[in-house]
Formats: structure tokens, sequence, C-alpha cells
């Protein structure tokens, strides 16, 4: 499985469509996971969006924070961009 990332604002927020306040890593221990997602999981629709390394300069913006990333349960995939009903954020 590639390795996926997570691209956030400053205070943990996402940036790209959503609300979500995600729990960050600290003491070198990944962040909680964050909370299941209601129905199935879709890419550019329901779930916590991930994205591969290839797909990293289509959401980088100024003074965002870039986490390496894990999810788990079911998920959907558009090109390199994967949704997962839950993720959580390794390190930044």
């Amino acid at each position: 499985m590639p390795s996926l990332y997570k691209v956030l604002g400053a205070d943990g927020r996402s940036i790209h469509g959503g609300n979500a306040v995600w729990h960050l890593p600290s003491g070198g221990r990944p962040g909680k996971w964050m909370p299941a997602v209601a129905g199935p999981s879709t890419a550019c629709g329901t779930g916590y969006h991930l994205a591969e390394i290839a797909e990293l300069l289509n959401w980088i913006q100024r003074d965002c924070r870039i986490y390496s990333s894990e999810g788990r349960g079911d998920s959907d995939r558009v090109g390199t961009t994967i949704a997962y009903r839950q993720a959580r954020l390794l390190r930044r």
C-alpha cells in the first residue's frame, strides 16, 4: 500500500472542504482515530480524504501542514485520492 498524506491548516483543521478538527500526533505518538463517518465512504464526498504523494502538490497552500496518515474501514478511490471511514495522523 502506498504512503498516504493529509494536508491541514496550521491549527489542525481541514482546509479543503469539511470542518474537521484533527487529533494531531504528539510526543512521537500518532493522533487518535477520527470518529467513523456515517454511511459509505465516497471519494470527493463522504469520508476522510487522504492523498498519495503524487497528489500533494494539488493540495498544498500557504501555511499548511502535511502529515503522514493512515485510513481504515471501507474506502473509495478516485485517482490518487482515497476517502476512508476513519483516519488518523501518524507524524508531521
